[in-house]
């Protein structure tokens, strides 16, 4: 109950782009996330179990699909609109988002 309304993770975006990069399983991911609440470390412990395919090719592959995917519309020029900015990559908007979201608990806007 934390998280903004409409906030979305698991299926799309930077998280789809990882499940298939290193061979996670979606579902299985998101019920550790949600049963366990890990922290960063336990959950990256969790990842290096269960996920098929950690080759370094992978890995690189992975972070380069990451930072080059572009967030598609209507989302893209939505967000691009709202921030009033030009650049494309899915997670620089994500990050402006995120910190949107922060901002507006904290000081309750």
């Amino acid at each position: 109950g934390r998280l903004p309304e409409g906030y979305r993770h698991g299926v799309g975006g930077a998280d789809e782009i990882v499940f298939v990069g290193i061979g996670l399983d979606a579902d299985a991911t998101i019920a550790y996330i949600a049963a366990e609440k890990p922290d960063y470390l336990t959950f990256e412990a969790w990842v290096r179990a269960n996920a098929t395919n950690l080759s370094p090719e992978a890995i690189a592959q992975t972070n380069k699909n990451v930072l080059e995917g572009v967030m598609p519309d209507p989302r893209g020029s939505e967000w691009r609109a709202r921030f009033g900015v030009d650049f494309i990559h899915g997670w620089q908007l994500n990050q402006l988002d995120d910190w949107a979201a922060i901002h507006a608990q904290v000081t309750n806007r």
